[in-house]
């Protein structure tokens, strides 16, 4: 770990010589499928492919990153809010038309089922697997989403380490990790069933196979209807506190964030109380009315001239947040280039007490919402990391406003209006789907409807009250009346669609199509794309029917040319035995280090037997070399079978 600045892409990149094994990641907005699909994804999974407007290069990337996919079957999840600050349902962009597919293989939840809550925490976890390399835990706290615009159009700040991961989990590495396993735990428990905690659970567990890097300590907020009575200490402003520089003198705190709550002169002093501090300790790095990130639209900066009047009013020290025109916008780096035309989304606290100074890089801003104050409850999940470090703006860049600088404002903010859909959620076991929902008042009525791939009627969901504000509805069904997407619940006039979690068994989804790709093309690309994973040709464009002609004109046969194939008949076969040598490594591998992979390898095996198989019968050239090796891998999965 390093604890330098850098100035880096929001991408991330696997380590060298490391796959990526599971993921676990928050975001406020739920995760937009374009961005995962053709920038995110790719780049984690190291695909050789990208995507493409060409249709035979988009078809292989399309078919690689299915294939990548399905290998990471129920470790890929995504927890986000049901609904944003403003009272809109977030669900609509996770199911819109592009990529619909993607939350078959990436699971998607949302908090709320235990009680109302925002989702607004930024946490990345990765867990890396190496053959010759120890594996690797990286964590990433920011204030990034998991939408384009934060990726494209804003600045973000954060935090990142990698730690290697020991054989076993300790009770002692755990514990180093402060409050972020129970954060993990409340917050996967808010998503509803037992689903999402098991997937918490798997990187609580990687947590304790190594110990926290030094001199960091993590900080969380989670809503107090989640968390138990009493608990309150250990979260929001009184957690800061508790790791806020211990020295001599009074603790002065200075807030650089894009969003200032409703403050008044109750719930104000309730936070500084919490904190330990008083308002005339508190500086807030702020845009005057002529800085470019005034007014842009979708993400400006926001306060309210009723806080603003609140936080001088009682001593807050507000300063300007400088900027050149037409030059640099508040640099927070050397490498910040001039006329970055990005906002700012970072959300950082400098904290110093005497000579002794620290950094919370965190998620949440200077709001009662995100750290709770007094009477006004904590209504978010928030985690931060607090570092040994220094305020990173640039002094020069901070000047105290006077008569010629002027805060800049927006409009009071509104109430968020009430919504008669609190929280819901859909899954699908191959058998049934079914779906839950809570909502505002035990007098309303939901209704559903579940939308399925090439069903144009969506079908009726049936709800019973099971209690608490809650609803829950079941419904048989099978693959044969296509794979359900999403449902969409409603009350009166108030509709949410969230996708459906597929919780198929692995022997049932591995029949999933490929997406993008035509049925026509599908057998011929998973078979390539199969053989290439275990060491075989790599496929390229034109070599698959049905994508493009093939790019020879004709069959294998005609390649050779008349007379003696027995050189390249033994070529080929020295090939496939390769693809069969390979396969019966990972099948070692995954039995000494990863038991849970286990079946996949296993039904990669069956699959490459039948590609064999299949070619020992229909390749006009090859089927004595298909047919040897066909023998030999069915002896190799007897073995596997009589070993259990």
């Amino acid at each position: 770990m390093t604890t330098e600045s850098d100035w880096l892409s929001s991408i991330p990149i696997p380590p060298r010589r490391h796959q990526l094994a599971a993921m676990f990641m928050t975001t406020y907005r739920p995760a937009e499928a374009p961005l995962l699909v053709e920038h995110l994804l790719p780049s984690l999974l190291h695909l050789s492919r990208s995507p493409t407007n060409e249709p035979e290069g988009r078809a292989l990337f399309f078919g690689e990153l299915a294939v990548r996919l399905e290998r990471l079957r129920g470790r890929m999840t995504i927890v986000s809010s049901t609904a944003d600050e403003d009272g809109d349902h977030n669900f609509s962009a996770a199911t819109k038309p592009q990529y619909p597919w993607l939350w078959r293989y990436v699971s998607p939840f949302t908090v709320g089922a235990t009680g109302q809550a925002v989702q607004h925490a930024k946490l990345w976890m990765f867990h890396w697997r190496s053959d010759t390399e120890p594996d690797l835990l990286e964590l990433f706290v920011s204030s990034t989403n998991l939408t384009e615009a934060a990726f494209r159009g804003q600045l973000q700040c954060g935090w990142r380490a990698t730690v290697e991961l020991g054989d076993r989990p300790t009770q002692a590495n755990l514990s180093s990790w402060g409050i972020l396993p129970d954060f993990l735990q409340v917050l996967t428990a808010s998503a509803g069933g037992p689903e999402a905690p098991k997937r918490a659970a798997y990187f609580v567990d990687l947590l304790g196979k190594a110990a926290c890097p030094d001199d960091v300590s993590f900080v969380a907020t989670v809503p107090s209807t989640v968390r138990e009575p009493g608990d309150d200490r250990r979260w929001g402003a009184r957690a800061l506190r508790a790791v806020a520089p211990e020295d001599r003198g009074s603790l002065e705190v200075r807030i650089c964030v894009p969003f200032v709550g409703g403050w008044n002169g109750e719930t104000l002093e309730a936070w500084c109380k919490a904190l330990g501090t008083d308002p005339d300790r508190l500086g807030l790095a702020w845009i005057d009315e002529s800085h470019p990130w005034a007014g842009i639209s979708g993400g400006e900066w926001r306060l309210s001239k009723s806080a603003l009047d609140c936080l001088t009013s009682a001593g807050v020290q507000v300063e300007r947040l400088g900027h050149v025109r037409a030059g640099p916008v508040s640099r927070f780096h050397p490498d910040h280039r001039d006329g970055d035309p990005r906002w700012s989304h970072a959300k950082f606290y400098g904290l110093r007490r005497g000579r002794v100074r620290k950094l919370l890089i965190t998620s949440a801003n200077f709001s009662a919402s995100a750290w709770g104050a007094g009477v006004q409850p904590a209504r978010n999940f928030e985690l931060g990391v607090v570092l040994d470090a220094d305020w990173p703006i640039d002094p020069d860049e901070l000047m105290a406003f006077d008569d010629e600088y002027a805060p800049f404002t927006t409009s009071e903010l509104e109430r968020v209006a009430d919504r008669h859909i609190v929280w819901a959620a859909a899954s699908w076991d191959g058998r049934q789907i079914e779906a839950t929902c809570r909502l505002a008042s035990e007098e309303q009525t939901i209704t559903g409807l579940v939308q399925a791939q090439g069903n144009s009627v969506p079908a009726e969901l049936k709800f019973d009250d099971v209690g608490s504000q809650t609803w829950a509805a079941r419904l048989a069904w099978d693959d044969g009346r296509g794979l359900p997407f999403s449902v969409t619940f409603s009350v009166a006039e108030e509709h949410l669609e969230v996708p459906v979690v597929d919780l198929r068994p692995d022997e049932e989804f591995v029949l999933l199509p490929v997406p993008e790709v035509s049925p026509e093309a599908e057998e011929a690309l998973r078979d390539a794309l199969l053989l290439e994973m275990y060491g075989g040709p790599t496929v390229e464009s034109g070599d698959i029917p049905g994508l493009s002609e093939p790019s020879g004109g004709g069959e294998a046969s005609s390649a050779i040319g008349g007379g003696d194939y027995s050189v390249a008949a033994m070529e080929q076969a020295r090939e496939w035995f390769d693809v069969v040598g390979t396969w019966l490594e990972e099948l070692k591998r995954c039995s000494n280090v990863e038991p849970g992979a286990l079946s996949r390898v296993r039904a990669d095996g069956e699959r490459l037997l039948a590609i064999f198989q299949r070619r020992s019968e229909d390749d006009p050239v090859f089927k004595g070399a298909a047919r040897v090796v066909a023998q030999e891998l069915t002896w190799r999965l007897e073995e596997v079978r009589r070993a259990g």
